[in-house]
């Protein structure tokens, strides 16, 4: 075992993070909200109806949408209840 610095971690969370790059995270907070439309569009579901079923503000909702913010995942089982989906058909690029 090697004896590391909070340096030395520093040094290697900053060569991970150059290496990385955001196509290699499946899902980022433009995609979730981009599906979010989707679904809505495919459900024939307006957000504000999606809002009412939910109990998610529409603030909160739109910037979830619009890629302001990222949903709690609780938030989203709330969303796939309302559209009827299971969360492995949210996640799913196949639905």
């Amino acid at each position: 075992m090697t004896n590391q610095t909070p340096a030395d971690n520093t040094v290697a969370d900053r060569q991970l993070s150059e290496q990385s790059n955001p196509s290699d995270f499946p899902v980022t907070s433009i995609d979730i909200g981009r599906r979010i439309q989707d679904l809505l569009d495919a459900h024939h579901m307006s957000k504000y109806r999606l809002s009412k079923l939910t109990g998610i503000d529409q603030t909160a909702l739109a910037n979830n949408i619009s890629g302001k913010h990222i949903p709690t995942i609780s938030n989203i089982e709330r969303m796939c209840d309302a559209l009827g989906i299971t969360l492995a058909e949210f996640f799913s690029a196949e639905s």
